[in-house]
């Protein structure tokens, strides 16, 4: 299997949102997803596997941090090294940035493992911080250039 990686583009919005729709309780609609794919801060990038998206992730650079906003797999195509792909090509794009961050569910422990062999770290807690479950958030932090 090979898949293609390449930025988001308008034509993507509307498969990306029902990625998001399939994924997360809190999905974001066509409009913030279109308003992210204009804002020149933000990265959307998408994977595809025979011409269908698979996966696309969202980050967005400020002051040489990355904040990953969104980070998505489709069920059946996950474990294939996408979402680390998909990661790891976005950081590429910041080259300058000194650090990244991220928001991930407690229980979600695949994404935890998988942010860990990316080199992040739990740095705090945030209570009850998501809704459809209410679930604490793991705060994780990445170093650059170290």
């Amino acid at each position: 299997m090979e898949f293609i990686y390449r930025d988001a583009d308008k034509s993507d919005i509307k498969d990306i949102a029902l990625l998001e729709k399939s994924v997360f309780s809190d999905s974001w609609s066509e409009t913030v997803l279109a308003t992210s794919l204009c804002n020149p801060l933000y990265k959307l990038l998408c994977a595809f596997l025979d011409s269908k998206l698979v996966g696309y992730a969202c980050v967005m650079c400020v002051c040489e941090e990355i904040s990953v906003n969104r980070i998505a797999v489709a069920e059946n195509a996950r474990r294939m090294g996408i979402a680390t792909e998909l990661l790891k090509q976005c950081f590429d794009y910041f080259p300058d940035v000194e650090r990244a961050f991220l928001e991930v569910r407690e229980s979600n422990i695949s994404a935890v493992k998988l942010y860990e062999k990316l080199d992040f770290k739990v740095i705090s807690v945030r209570k009850n911080y998501y809704s459809k479950p209410t679930e604490n958030a793991l705060i994780m932090e990445k170093f650059f250039g170290q």
